[in-house]
């Protein structure tokens, strides 16, 4: 997904951009330890990474500013009964858009992202974009 930075020319002081990937994965728990191996396998299973670039308008190529990839995370409740729940990956970064006093960096960002569940279907992604100026 492309980001464009509004009034990309008319910008003269720094600014941050952030952007947060949210996969909407199944939830993983156990209630037991007769159900925790297979809650905390699509656990580990459920998988996601992203990329975040910048367009440089001097070379006209998109710069890869991070690359990350997660899976989910298992965390006991209680372990002496086998409760836990999956704390699923999600993704947020920030970019303070800066080039010189007269103009910014980039005038456009790119966020691409896959996420999987624990079965290797594709999971829905929600991108979001925020900007701050400084």
């Amino acid at each position: 997904m492309d980001f464009p930075v509004p009034g990309f020319y008319q910008h003269q002081t720094p600014e941050t951009y952030g952007f947060t990937v949210q996969p909407s994965f199944w939830g993983s728990s156990s209630a037991s330890w007769s159900d925790a191996p297979q809650a905390i396998s699509d656990c580990l299973n459920t998988k996601m990474a992203t990329r975040v670039q910048r367009w440089d308008w001097a070379t006209s190529q998109l710069v890869q500013l991070t690359y990350k990839e997660q899976a989910g995370v298992w965390v006991w409740d209680n372990a002496a009964t086998g409760r836990g729940h999956c704390s699923a990956p999600a993704f947020l970064y920030y970019h303070e858009n800066y080039g010189t006093a007269h103009q910014v960096a980039t005038s456009k960002y790119r966020v691409r992202t896959w996420a999987t569940q624990p079965d290797g279907s594709h999971a829905t992604v929600w991108i979001t974009g925020t900007h701050t100026g400084l």
